[in-house]
């Protein structure tokens, strides 16, 4: 029997100027652990109560990070990713309520936020 692919997610929502509350879910419970770990640009600081949930699987990190200027034209990695076969989805929802989503796959594992316009919603 293959073993499932559960997606990895990081959700990044901005509550002030430069400031972000982030909601990062890591797959677990396979057979073996995955180690991934979200990686904001050095600039920036992340605050993570050091609560974490462990959910059916999955691990729930919240935090907060903070960078200076924003997000816009940065660039976030997923430390470990390369070495799986796991998807992460990044999700960023700016002050100005524009959503912008980028989907990270072991090949790609870091994107630069706010790099290109968002696609047309439709609305």
């Amino acid at each position: 029997m293959g073993h499932e692919v559960r997606p990895g997610f990081l959700d990044l929502r901005e509550t002030g100027p430069g400031t972000y509350s982030f909601l990062w879910k890591k797959p677990s419970g396979g057979e073996i652990e995955i180690q991934i770990a979200p990686v904001f640009p050095k600039e920036c600081q992340v605050s993570t109560p050091d609560r974490q949930l462990l959910s059916p699987g999955a691990v729930i990190v919240r935090g907060t990070v903070s960078c200076p200027g924003g997000l816009s034209g940065k660039t976030i990695a997923i430390a470990g990713l390369e070495a799986t076969v796991t998807d992460v989805l990044v999700r960023l929802h700016p002050a100005d309520g524009r959503l912008e989503s980028h989907l990270l796959r072991p090949s790609t594992p870091s994107v630069t936020l706010g790099g290109s316009p968002p696609l047309p919603s439709g609305r």
